[in-house]
């Protein structure tokens, strides 16, 4: 009868054990990492290739401001045209790529300041991405 009793504790202290491990990798939180990948980054592109590109892209919609700015009623027409060009070379015996993209912008902004109606019209490069 002994070994029965010392059993029977041995298990209800294992059950403990159990619930304690089991309870503390549910209350774990991780924090998620992200990556900022490019699209294709990683691709196995022949060296030597080379690449050019054309991108035209229009937005129009309200501005969202403060809500304590004197400015008011904003709303904006913007057209960007991009150029592209790319290629892929040998650096140190490995596949290396690099890539120039030249952004112009043309926009078209109007509202309201303090009650009176402005417009405003702006064009010229806009951020270069290597």
């Amino acid at each position: 009868m002994i070994g029965q009793g010392s059993s029977a504790r041995a298990q209800v202290s294992h059950r403990r054990v159990l619930v304690a491990v089991a309870w503390s990798l549910a209350s774990v939180t991780i924090e998620a990492a992200a990556q900022d990948l490019e699209p294709r980054a990683y691709s196995a592109n022949p060296i030597g290739v080379v690449f050019a590109g054309v991108a035209v892209i229009y937005s129009t919609g309200d501005v969202l401001l403060e809500p304590t700015s004197p400015i008011t009623d904003v709303n904006a027409k913007v057209y960007i045209g991009t150029l592209a060009v790319g290629g892929t070379f040998a650096l140190f015996g490995r596949t290396a790529s690099l890539g120039v993209g030249l952004p112009y912008a043309w926009a078209k902004v109007s509202g309201r300041i303090e009650e009176a109606a402005r417009s405003a019209e702006r064009s010229g490069p806009a951020d270069a991405r290597l």
